[in-house]
């Protein structure tokens, strides 16, 4: 039995020596192929970064236009609103002329609207007893003269000319001059 032994010893060594080749041969393949997945796998991470990245500049670009957006719209919108103001103070002012301020101020106006024609002013019911003060201060265009009629649309006068009206209210003048004016105000209380 020794022969048998031996045979079988040495098959079994063989298959032994075999077998831990096969598994060396298996475990070198194995980290071969670890090391190339890890090298995909490092590859892919690279690229989800590089787009996390790119994805989380474009949000913030995103939300920096928005903002810098809403910046400039809540601005535009308070220099309107300043804008506003000083035309309502402007109004306001002109309302609360009195006496000789006031008597200027709309003799001025109605030779101006007159352009050296004839009409007749329409004053507002709280002007109506400086009728004689503005027609001295007319004196320059005999053709003005003031109606006894009188208007509620708070300072100002209605010039008439035959069927023509205009309206030279305080009110309308300062819309009036909003429009000619608004880019100039914004400019100065701007830069």
């Amino acid at each position: 039995m020794n022969g048998i032994d031996n045979i079988t010893k040495r098959i079994a060594d063989e298959g032994e020596n075999t077998a831990r080749e096969i598994i060396a041969a298996a475990e070198a393949e194995a980290r071969a192929l670890r090391a190339e997945y890890a090298k995909k796998a490092e590859g892919v991470r690279e690229k989800i970064l590089v787009r996390a990245e790119k994805d989380a500049e474009d949000a913030a670009f995103r939300i920096e236009s928005s903002a810098s957006s809403d910046a400039r719209r809540c601005s535009l919108a308070k220099k309107q609103e300043l804008i506003s103001e000083a035309f309502v103070k402007a109004e306001e002012k002109l309302s609360s002329l009195s006496g000789d301020e006031l008597v200027s101020a709309l003799a001025s106006l109605a030779l101006r609207a007159a352009d050296g024609e004839s009409g007749e002013l329409v004053l507002a019911e709280k002007d109506a007893s400086l009728k004689e003060k503005i027609l001295a201060k007319c004196s320059a265009n005999k053709g003005i003269t003031v109606s006894e009629e009188t208007h509620s649309l708070g300072g100002g006068f209605i010039f008439k000319r035959g069927n023509t009206e205009i309206n030279c209210t305080f009110s309308r003048l300062a819309h009036e001059l909003r429009d000619e004016l608004q880019l100039e105000i914004a400019g100065i209380l701007f830069g």
